[in-house]
């Protein structure tokens, strides 16, 4: 009925109004906080594990898709289920701690926000799933364990995701764990090798503030 109708949307524009009001910096440590707000158009991270990467990128993507109404955000890494697994248990934990009112599409890995926002998961390994990334407009986009992409990652980012964040002006973080084989575009772009200006993080598991044991004491 209209009274049904009426307050299912009044508690969309509740839960739309509370969460554009979230102080996301407050729930990081400042090592996630100065990588979260640093203002560049192309940022990376290179972070041990454990170190509260995932998390730093979630709060990253909810920011960006809580400022712009109706946008996407895709957050690249190998395959679609690694995402799913990396991503999807985080966003899940701060929707319910949050009280975002997130809808979580298992089907296409998309987790949508009331104001129409939407942050997807994106098989970078997977050829026909980067291609459908061209044409799109992205205030941010995140390609994580960069490290483990083959010589194609610089090809993605030139090609396909940069000229995507134009519209919005938006960034672009690669983030991964230190590269063992000092070799490929993640390690040249976070050791200055590359022609373009990044701006690099780093943290490591002693900066991570939730590595805490089942008592709630932190480890370190």
């Amino acid at each position: 009925d209209r009274g049904k109708a009426r307050r299912a949307l009044q508690e969309v524009i509740r839960r739309d109004a509370s969460a554009t009001k979230v102080d996301f910096l407050s729930l990081l440590s400042p090592e996630q906080r100065a990588f979260v707000e640093d203002p560049a158009k192309l940022k990376a991270a290179v972070c041990g594990r454990r170190a509260g990467k995932t998390e730093g990128l979630a709060h990253l993507m909810l920011k960006e898709a809580l400022i712009y109404k109706n946008s996407l955000l895709p957050y690249i890494t190998l395959t679609t289920q690694q995402g799913k697994r990396n991503m999807w248990p985080v966003l899940r934990r701060l929707d319910f701690r949050l009280g975002l009112g997130m809808k979580f599409n298992e089907n296409d890995l998309t987790a949508r926000l009331p104001n129409g926002s939407q942050i997807f998961i994106v098989g970078g390994s997977e050829a026909n799933e980067l291609e459908r990334l061209r044409g799109g407009k992205y205030p941010g986009v995140v390609i994580d364990e960069a490290q483990a992409f083959g010589p194609f990652l610089e090809d993605v980012v030139a090609e396909i995701v940069l000229p995507a964040t134009i519209d919005y002006q938006g960034w672009i973080a690669l983030t991964g764990t230190p590269n063992a084989s000092c070799a490929g575009y993640f390690y040249r772009a976070t050791t200055g090798r590359v022609d373009e200006e990044i701006a690099v993080h780093h943290w490591t598991a002693f900066d991570n503030p939730y590595l805490v044991d089942k008592t709630g004491r932190r480890f370190f």
